[in-house]
């Protein structure tokens, strides 16, 4: 069952790609394309350094690395079942 497990560098980059995504959504793109890839950048900046203090405070917490992957598996289940069974309706 460990390989069902995230593995430490995973799960701190699955931290700072969903806040890179919740920030970002928060601005509107450029329409200069050099300014567009500097607030990019600086998103990802921002995520990481957020992402690093949150798997400071949560690493130690015991099993959260089991918990994240079997929560997200079971997320992943849903969505797949719930697209699958939507698609089987508009198909009938």
């Amino acid at each position: 069952m460990d390989s069902l497990i995230l593995i430490q560098g995973e799960l701190r980059s699955l931290i700072r790609n969903s806040l890179e995504r919740i920030i970002g959504k928060s601005f509107k793109k450029k329409s200069n394309k050099n300014m567009d890839i500097l607030l990019k950048i600086s998103i990802r900046v921002i995520s990481s350094l957020i992402a690093i203090q949150i798997f400071n405070q949560v690493k130690d917490i015991p099993n959260i690395k089991e918990y994240t992957s079997y929560v997200m598996i079971g997320l992943f289940v849903f969505f797949f079942i719930q697209e699958h069974s939507n698609s089987q309706i508009l198909n009938e």
